[in-house]
């Protein structure tokens, strides 16, 4: 039976595939996930529809000729709501700009999308969400426009980490808030979750000094040139504090001296604390100076690699992000 069955649908097929023109048959076949929108009433779409029903009980009971065409009316609006509803989420399509984005906990970690309109129509109140939250709400595309957005990643609330997210979610409610329509957007897209700062001292060492892996770093000052102030950070001595720059701050300022600024610093960020000491390695590279040439002890690891500028910042950011942490697919 299961044979005879697929010879039928065979059959059925190949006389669709004659009678229909060959793009129409190509686009029907072709059809994907991504243009499946689904859509189910809202809470104020279910008054609607009840109040509509009553209207037809009524109707139907007395005979009465205006509750016949209030009927008609609330099912007209409740059908012509569904309508555009749904095409507006049809016309609307989302792509992925970079295909890794690395998101800041408690800070706005913008990240870029494109958003296309197919429809040479406006569409309006479009909705960008990803993991039940609503990262972005557009009050308007104008018709064949293409624009790019900035989402704050942020707003997920994830944990340190990497994580692959596989699709996004584009809803809708316009025009009267009745129905929900959304539909789901593929993309390939990696996280990299960064530990939260922390104002912390990290045990920190000269590479230039013999005793390397143990005591604690010890500058000369001298009478070198003035370089920089930076904020203070726990544990460091409280004579370098410069209180013309801690009054305007309003919080306590460190000098910085250009022979200090060039040294290179090996942090050991190896102990029993791990995610604080991650975090408070974070921290420390967000006051870092772009010129300080420094390196990092990771935990269970015994080797460092120095270096310096933007670039070699982004990557200790990464392996802040990435340590001892496998990824994790959304699908």
């Amino acid at each position: 039976m299961k044979s005879q069955d697929l010879s039928t649908s065979f059959l059925f097929l190949r006389r669709v595939r004659a009678l229909l023109p060959q793009q129409l048959f190509e686009k029907l076949v072709k059809k994907t996930n991504n243009a499946r929108v689904y859509i189910v009433p809202s809470a104020i779409g279910f008054y609607f529809s009840f109040i509509a029903f009553v209207l037809f009980l009524i109707a139907i009971s007395y005979g009465h000729n205006l509750a016949y065409f209030s009927t008609f009316l609330f099912f007209s609006f409740v059908s012509i709501s569904a309508v555009v509803t749904n095409e507006s989420v049809h016309a609307i399509s989302v792509e992925v700009v970079d295909q890794i984005a690395r998101v800041q906990p408690g800070t706005a970690s913008p990240y870029r999308l494109r958003v296309i309109n197919k429809s040479r129509k406006d569409q309006y109140d479009i909705a960008i969400e990803c993991l039940g939250k609503t990262l972005i709400l557009v009050d308007k595309l104008s018709g064949l426009e293409r624009r790019d957005l900035f989402v704050d990643l942020s707003k997920l609330d994830l944990e340190r980490g990497q994580y692959k997210l596989n699709r996004l979610s584009l809803s809708s409610r316009f025009p009267f808030g009745l129905f929900y329509a959304w539909k789901w957007m593929n993309v390939e897209l990696k996280l990299l979750v960064r530990p939260k700062p922390l104002i912390k001292q990290v045990r920190c060492f000269d590479h230039s000094g013999q005793d390397f892996g143990g005591g604690s770093l010890s500058m000369q000052i001298g009478n070198d040139e003035y370089h920089e102030t930076r904020g203070h950070r726990p544990g460091e001595s409280l004579s370098r504090i410069d209180r013309r720059h801690s009054q305007r701050f309003n919080y306590p300022q460190i000098r910085v001296f250009t022979r200090e600024s060039q040294e290179a610093k090996v942090y050991d960020l190896r102990g029993e604390q791990v995610e604080e000491s991650l975090s408070a390695a974070c921290g420390l590279l967000q006051e870092m100076s772009p010129d300080a040439t420094y390196g990092f002890i990771y935990p269970g690891e015994h080797q460092f690699t120095l270096g310096s500028g933007q670039e070699f910042k982004e990557d200790c950011l990464d392996r802040l992000s990435i340590h001892s942490k496998s990824i994790v697919e959304f699908s």
